[in-house]
């Protein structure tokens, strides 16, 4: 929902900023006692995820010094930190509820299966009587619509669906089949209406190995489908102009070819934005922090379509705002996660890596969220003592009784030592 927003005492909240409230009073009051039994049991954390955790504190760190020192404007770069801290807050929040893991993904999808059908009906709707609502957005290259639902914008949205459909097929074999099924369609229909060229190529990557590491039925039906899709398209963009202007398929080509577009559209854009990075980072110094948003500060949006200038690319705007350090850090933490992450998540970080090269997920708390969840919990390994292993795993242990050594004498009656 980070398309609806409101204003408190000159600090900009998200509905997730008051959910995230609420989850903690929720999980406090109604965990009391499983709180009191994890303090006794808790094993130490992995050595791999506190030195994640230490690299992220040093990173909002190293960009907060530079942000104060060097940015345009120090209270605004501050005050997106500010909402970065509670993502991470949100993080160690989730990775401490006293609830099973994959319980957390089915109730997310469940949740998916009724909002994002809203957000579906509402953009036909628009497309079929042309009039926009809040749900959807404008395309700038033709007269129809991207969905967007209550998020700021359709690429933010397209991460959203996608990194829950990735943490989705990581958990795949712990969930209900109709659940997953029924929501991953939902997910799906949804990215695919976003228009974002980036999650469709890992949309598509994610599906063809979901399929593929199924039963042999489900991989014939998808060379099938495959092909005729293949088909269908192929004869659809060589049909040239027999495609009216405003139609879906005539989106979809325009949005591809304007990725490859240098001198006009999304391409030109985004080129000419990393170029003006770049030459600044060369300029200023490698290890030089402009400040954290500082790139949006210090230059005019009023070239944009929508009034807004950020570096899209993630990876760019690490170095630009904190310089090679902070760059370091974050990319340090993001492969410890990555190397702990349960079997099946790789599809996750490549959607992530993908992803934050057209947007910049960060801002917002649903990527630090699902990145957690992809982290198995560690209590079954606790490293104290024994008797702790079978509590954590759920098993009760028996109160010890003298009479258990009668039974163990041996045939010779003494008690073995």
């Amino acid at each position: 929902m980070s398309g609806l927003s409101m204003g408190m005492s000159g600090l900009t909240v998200l509905p997730e900023h008051i959910f995230l409230v609420a989850l903690v009073s929720h999980s406090l009051a109604k965990t009391p006692g499983r709180l009191k039994q994890k303090s006794l049991v808790s094993p130490t954390p992995s050595p791999h995820l506190m030195l994640a955790g230490t690299f992220i504190l040093c990173w909002l760190l190293t960009v907060a010094a530079f942000s104060l020192f060097n940015s345009p404007s120090p209270m605004s770069s501050l005050r997106l930190l500010v909402w970065l801290s509670i993502n991470v807050i949100a993080l160690l929040v989730v990775k401490f509820l006293e609830v099973e893991t994959a319980q957390l993904v089915g109730d997310a999808l469940r949740a998916c299966t009724v909002v994002f059908p809203l957000y579906i009906a509402a953009w036909a709707a628009a497309n079929a009587t042309g009039v926009r609502n809040i749900f959807v957005e404008a395309d700038y290259a033709s007269a129809t619509f991207r969905l967007k639902g209550l998020m700021l914008e359709p690429n933010l949205l397209a991460g959203l669906a996608l990194l829950m459909l990735c943490v989705a097929f990581s958990y795949r074999d712990q969930l209900n089949r109709s659940l997953f099924l029924a929501s991953a369609a939902v997910l799906t229909f949804a990215i695919f209406v976003t228009y974002t060229r980036a999650a469709w190529v890992v949309l598509f990557f994610v599906i063809a190995h979901s399929i593929w590491s199924s039963k042999l039925r489900h991989k014939i039906l998808f060379i099938f489908s495959f092909t005729v899709l293949t088909a269908t398209l192929a004869l659809l963009f060589a049909d040239g102009g027999s495609i009216q202007a405003g139609s879906i398929v005539d989106t979809i080509r325009s949005r591809f070819e304007s990725l490859t577009n240098f001198e006009s559209g999304t391409g030109a854009y985004r080129f000419r934005i990393w170029s003006i990075a770049i030459e600044e980072i060369n300029e200023d110094g490698w290890f030089f922090g402009h400040g954290y948003n500082a790139f949006a500060q210090s230059h005019s949006a009023a070239d944009t379509s929508d009034g807004t200038l950020y570096l899209s690319l993630l990876w760019l705007a690490l170095v630009y705002d904190g310089g090679l350090i902070a760059f370091m850090l974050f990319t340090g933490a993001f492969l410890l996660l990555w190397t702990k992450s349960k079997a099946g998540s790789i599809w996750f970080y490549v959607a992530f890596i993908t992803l934050s090269t057209s947007t910049n997920p960060i801002w917002y708390m649903f990527p630090w969220v699902f990145a957690v969840l992809l982290v198995p919990s560690e209590a079954s390994l606790p490293s104290g003592p024994r008797d702790a292993v079978p509590e954590a795993l759920g098993v009760r242990r028996t109160p010890f009784s003298p009479n258990v050594l009668r039974q163990l004498r041996d045939p010779l009656g003494r008690i073995p030592r």
